[in-house]
């Protein structure tokens, strides 16, 4: 109602009280909350003598936002607020169209600590890393396969390729008519060794792929095997001596086939050239996480001073593996 024909003056309006989970707070400045507790309660007044009864209070949340419905109660409350900074305007009137100067508060809510920029930079920086990282394990992964492959058509070529044309020029010979009878089972003979060795060769780089069979044990084991067979024929005495404890140690596949290659290259040279009496298979510690293969025979060998001068394909696979 107005007095002398003007609106009532609306009353000046005060913050008297701030709780933060029913714990006071000084209201002198702007405080900071932690995300989870962010209960926070502010109390107001606006003295009016001439109606006390007719004051009435609005309340906003942040400078653009709308104000709330006309309230006599002196008291607002907010819960769970997401992170961010607030500023708390409350306004009186005696008349609801007349309103005082609003009273303010600012106050802050943090966010969690997985919600900070340092962390989410952190975070981003680590998927980075481990996008950058899987990549290069990928292509790690990529390259090795392609060494894989490969090492395996080096073998392919080393070990059956020679083997496969030997067997293309017998085959050849013994097709030609001229050909005696005993000559023909000769070469019919050597045919059938060379495809049983081809067979033999080809099944050793299957094994040295073989996951399972990936330990020092079955690399000894192999060449022992290996070895028996080769001198089955009874040309020279093969001798094995592996120690009683040789470890179950995992090998990489690159040097298992490659020491089961270049054994079974120096036994074979064995049996073709050096006309042994016998020949020894031997492995040995020579160090914490060392062991030595040795394969001797008694046959005539090479003049240790000509040895670079040897320029056979096994033994230029042998120093290509070693």
């Amino acid at each position: 109602m107005s007095v002398w024909g003007h609106e009532p003056e609306p009353p000046r309006v005060v913050l008297v009280e701030g709780r933060v989970d029913d714990e006071r707070i000084a209201l002198d400045g702007p405080i900071t909350l932690a995300h989870d507790r962010n209960r926070i309660e502010l109390r107001f007044a606006a003295l009016s003598y001439r109606a006390p009864s007719q004051v009435r209070y609005q309340v906003r949340l942040g400078r653009d936002a709308p104000w709330s419905t006309i309230r006599a109660q002196p008291v607002v409350r907010w819960v769970d607020l997401p992170a961010g900074a607030y500023r708390a305007q409350v306004r009186a009137s005696l008349d609801g169209r007349s309103w005082s100067v609003p009273a303010t508060y600012t106050f802050e809510v943090e966010p969690p600590w997985y919600r900070t920029p340092q962390w989410l930079t952190a975070l981003g920086l680590a998927a980075v890393l481990a996008v950058l990282l899987l990549y290069r394990v990928r292509v790690r992964h990529l390259l090795e396969l392609e060494r894989q492959r490969t090492r395996i058509a080096m073998d392919l070529h080393d070990e059956i390729g020679a083997a496969l044309g030997s067997v293309g020029i017998l085959a050849g010979v013994l097709g030609q008519g001229e050909v005696e009878a005993g000559e023909r089972a000769d070469l019919a003979a050597e045919i059938g060794e060379t495809v049983e060795e081809l067979g033999a060769a080809l099944a050793d780089i299957v094994w040295s792929l073989n996951p399972r069979e990936a330990r020092l044990s079955d690399l000894g084991a192999r060449l022992v095997e290996r070895g028996r067979r080769l001198f089955a024929g009874g040309a020279a005495e093969f001798v094995a001596d592996l120690p009683a404890d040789l470890p179950d140690t995992p090998l990489p596949a690159r040097a298992r086939r490659n020491v089961l290659l270049v054994g079974l290259e120096a036994m074979r040279n064995a049996v073709r050239h050096a006309d042994a009496e016998r020949v020894s298979l031997s492995m040995a510690r020579v160090g914490p996480a060392l062991w030595r293969l040795d394969i001797a025979d008694d046959g005539v060998g090479v003049v240790p001073g000509e040895l670079e001068n040897v320029t056979g394909l096994g033994t230029l696979s042998m120093r290509r593996r070693a």
